[in-house]
């Protein structure tokens, strides 16, 4: 069966990143009197930022103190070319995670500038359907009033889809339960008045 492996393809560095030619002395002394088996066992991420420098920058091709067989000599460019691009990616991140939680925090301010106008929107809307029904129910009582007074009138009375009350055109009367009902209601009301 043939290998489906895809092709090595290049991936190149972002365009605001340039490898910088190592050209700092190395302290080979100071490196030398390192102890990395117990920086690595303490995970001593801040003395290997002392380091920094020699590891990233250092010029270790040419250096009177120190021979160096080639292949090494490669490995440790490679080492600091990778180093490079690392710290690159590193403050890349620190910039990116700085800008995210900007848009964050102001994310979080409109939201909750958003949540305020809706609680008063709520709240505007509810004080205007509690007025809608009292000024409903103030209209029903007029009606009932008017059903009493003037059954004809009454009849002509409509409420439109936009909440207008119109008066219709005279129709022949027509007595129905309901009316019959609100006469006898307003005749026992007026007689418990009088």
């Amino acid at each position: 069966m043939a290998s489906r492996r895809k092709p090595n393809r290049t991936v190149s560095a972002p365009d605001n990143f340039h490898f910088e030619r190592a050209s700092s002395r190395i302290d080979w002394d100071r490196l030398a009197g390192t102890n990395v088996a117990s920086l690595q066992r303490r995970g001593d991420a801040a003395m290997l930022g002392k380091f920094i420098g020699d590891v990233a920058m250092g010029n270790a091709r040419g250096d009177p103190e120190m021979e160096t067989h080639q292949t090494h000599l490669k490995a440790f460019e490679m080492l600091q070319l990778q180093t490079q691009y690392l710290l690159f990616c590193h403050q890349t991140m620190r910039e990116r995670h700085a800008e995210v939680e900007r848009r964050l925090a102001k994310l979080q301010s409109h939201e909750e500038a958003y949540k305020r106008k809706a609680a008063v929107r709520k709240e505007k809307i509810r004080a205007l359907a509690a007025d809608a029904q009292a000024q409903d129910d103030v209209l029903q009582s007029y009606h009932a009033m008017l059903e009493m007074a003037d059954p004809e009138k009454a009849a002509r009375i409509a409420w439109t889809d936009d909440g207008r009350v119109v008066l219709q055109e005279k129709q022949p009367l027509r007595r129905t339960r309901r009316h019959k009902a609100a006469q006898k209601k307003f005749a026992r009301r007026s007689k418990r008045r009088g």
